[in-house]
């Protein structure tokens, strides 16, 4: 079982290397639980953001991203026909610090403020949802 886990490993990291030596930016879905968890998977992801749907509502949260700020903490939002809403978690500024990149947009405003713009080029991101029974 540990070697079959560790081949999963090996290849899904060169297919990540694959994609970014040809200038691909990539965006994962995952599904992780209790029973099978998706830590590999985050891992080896420079970006990963948590969803969840609790009885007050659905939230954001990111939970890393390698070589940059980001604002932590859960952040409501909302599906509709326009797409997502983020409601960033307000907190007092204490301190600004301008972030050189050349990210790309998401397109839902409030999701690329809280990424400081949206995601870094040639990084692999993952959307995280706990699925729970």
């Amino acid at each position: 079982m540990a070697l079959a886990r560790l081949q999963s490993r090996k290849q899904a990291l060169s297919f990540l290397r694959f994609l970014s030596d040809h200038g691909a930016t990539v965006l994962l879905t995952a599904e992780g639980s209790t029973e099978i968890p998706d830590n590999d998977l985050q891992f080896m992801c420079n970006g990963v953001l948590h969803l969840t749907f609790e009885q007050e509502g659905r939230a954001l949260t990111v939970l890393k991203v390698r070589g940059a700020d980001f604002r932590s903490g859960d952040h409501s939002i909302r599906l509709g026909a326009q797409g997502m809403t983020v409601f960033p978690k307000l907190i007092p500024e204490t301190r600004r610090s301008e972030y050189v990149s050349e990210p790309l947009s998401f397109g839902v405003p409030e999701l690329d403020a809280l990424l400081h713009g949206g995601l870094e080029r040639l990084c692999h991101f993952c959307f995280r949802n706990t699925v729970t029974r």
